[in-house]
């Protein structure tokens, strides 16, 4: 059986820069060793579990700022296969690379691409909707499919950057 490298991997491109960028997913245990909350005890329902990740970004972005900065180079260094993302200064970035300072909206926008082919959008929407307590104790996996943005209006609708 030939490896079929596009089970794991995906193009997109960027409704902001135009810029195709090759993502892979990320497990969900990888993350949640990321933000410190593993070993997961299995005797908690996945409700408890999803809730106990909510209250330590909660806690860990609240006693700490560079937390959610870290959190986002974690998904752009290990969800992005190419183009690579620097983090250093504008100077030594290599001709290869892109400088984190460089991709504007393309930031936010990769990192939820990369959580929605992670399937880990349902799980986020879940972790929102268990810590304001409108969520049940066992939520289910309904994580959007990512589809490929054309170049143009954002979806916000207020379109890509102009030069």
């Amino acid at each position: 059986m030939a490896l079929d490298r596009s089970k794991f991997r995906k193009i997109v491109e960027s409704p902001f820069s135009g810029q195709e960028y090759e993502i892979v997913k990320i497990s969900y245990s990888l993350f949640l060793q990321q933000i410190g909350t593993l070993p997961v005890e299995t005797s908690k329902t996945l409700g408890e579990q999803l809730a106990a990740a909510g209250e330590a970004i909660k806690s860990k972005t609240d006693e700490d700022p560079t937390f959610a900065p870290r959190l986002i180079q974690f998904y752009l260094e290990t969800g992005i296969v190419s183009p690579r993302i620097f983090f250093g200064e504008f100077e030594d970035t290599p001709d290869d690379q892109i400088n984190f300072k460089e991709l504007g909206n393309d930031v936010n926008w990769l990192v939820e691409t990369i959580m929605k082919f992670s399937g880990e959008i349902g799980i986020k929407k879940k972790m929102g909707e268990i810590s304001s307590g409108s969520g049940t104790d066992n939520p289910g996996h309904d994580s959007e499919a990512v589809r490929e943005a054309p170049v143009g209006d954002s979806p916000e609708g207020n379109g890509p950057p102009q030069p």
